[in-house]
């Protein structure tokens, strides 16, 4: 598998380091290392897995053997490692959450915009009204926010993802919300210039100086992989390291 587009490089120290300086991937899994790479071989968006495997849970599979992940001569993972790949390690889900916004995913704030509008038509739906017309406006409106967000969410993970990751998914959205405007959101997603939005990612919660030029190989790496143009990954850090600092961070 040709790794050289991928955000990070899985079976590579620096990717081990690097990850485990961030919060969210400081925790004493076991196999640590190999679970680095199930992740970076499953979601990366430039991953071939989802070539080869279309059925996500197969593709799940292939990326933890892939990884080095050890099965019995039955085929089974150890109870530990089937409880993180299946979605039942919380820690694991923050982790895979934060990969997955690491990736600048113009999908993410469109996920949450689309959760206001569909909790505004929920609202709507509880209004009593007599015309048939306007409850069928409502109904067809709540159904379109209903699929929408589906769609986003599969194309977020790659595939229909367990309730567990997915819950991870939605308390990252309600930490992020503040910092996530409708506007903002909206404008951004049109014109693609990520540059525009708010931190979603998390990176002004990283120490500054080392890892900047890393951050910024990372975010043009896959800006320039989703089409993303007049993204300017030095500039947008700068300015999460000013709000950063602004909100004493």
């Amino acid at each position: 598998m040709d790794y050289s587009k991928f955000m990070l490089k899985p079976f590579e120290q620096s990717t081990y380091d690097y990850l485990g300086g961030i919060k969210e991937f400081a925790h004493n899994w076991p196999n640590k290392n190999k679970l680095f790479d199930f992740m970076i071989l499953l979601w990366d968006i430039n991953s071939e897995l989802k070539r080869i495997h279309p059925d996500y849970f197969e593709r799940k599979r292939q990326a933890a053997i892939c990884a080095g992940l050890d099965v019995d001569s039955n085929g089974n993972f150890s109870p530990e490692i089937e409880e993180i790949i299946l979605g039942g390690n919380n820690t694991f889900n923050v982790a895979v959450i934060q990969y997955l916004m690491m990736h600048a995913i113009p999908e993410y704030p469109a996920l949450v915009a689309t959760l206001e509008l569909q909790a505004q038509e929920l609202a709507e739906s509880f209004k009593q009204t007599d015309k048939p017309k306007d409850r069928e406006t409502i109904s067809n409106n709540v159904k379109r926010t209903t699929d929408q967000r589906r769609e986003y969410e599969k194309s977020i993970f790659g595939g229909e993802e367990v309730e567990n990751v997915r819950r991870a998914l939605y308390e990252r959205i309600e930490r992020d919300k503040i910092r996530l405007r409708p506007e903002d959101m909206g404008a951004a997603i049109d014109k693609k210039q990520l540059s525009h939005l708010p931190d979603p990612y998390g990176f002004k919660k990283q120490k500054p100086h080392k890892e900047t030029k890393k951050q910024t190989e990372i975010l043009d790496k896959s800006a320039k992989a989703k089409g993303i143009r007049e993204f300017n990954a030095a500039e947008y850090l700068r300015k999460m390291k000013e709000k950063a600092v602004g909100n004493g961070q």
